[in-house]
């Protein structure tokens, strides 16, 4: 039986205002990439943003975490 090799958070931060703070949830197996969760976020960086984001990462257990590297990427790194 195969297993999961990679479970991948990749996040696109933005600001605040019309731009949405995007995240997915990719598993890697056998060759394959799975989409298991995706979201676009409005209000950008606000608290309830960053809590769904690291609730995402807990629950499918997320061992590789990847964001864009932008004006808000250091609250990731």
């Amino acid at each position: 039986m195969s297993a999961i090799t990679v479970r991948l958070l990749s996040i696109d931060p933005s600001g605040r205002g019309k731009d949405r703070m995007a995240y997915n949830v990719t598993y890697f197996l056998n060759g394959y990439i799975f989409l298991v969760e995706s979201e676009g976020l409005p209000e950008g960086y606000a608290l309830q943003n960053l809590t769904k984001i690291t609730e995402a990462a807990k629950t499918h257990k997320a061992n590789k975490i990847v964001y864009e590297s932008n004006f808000d990427d250091g609250m990731f790194g």
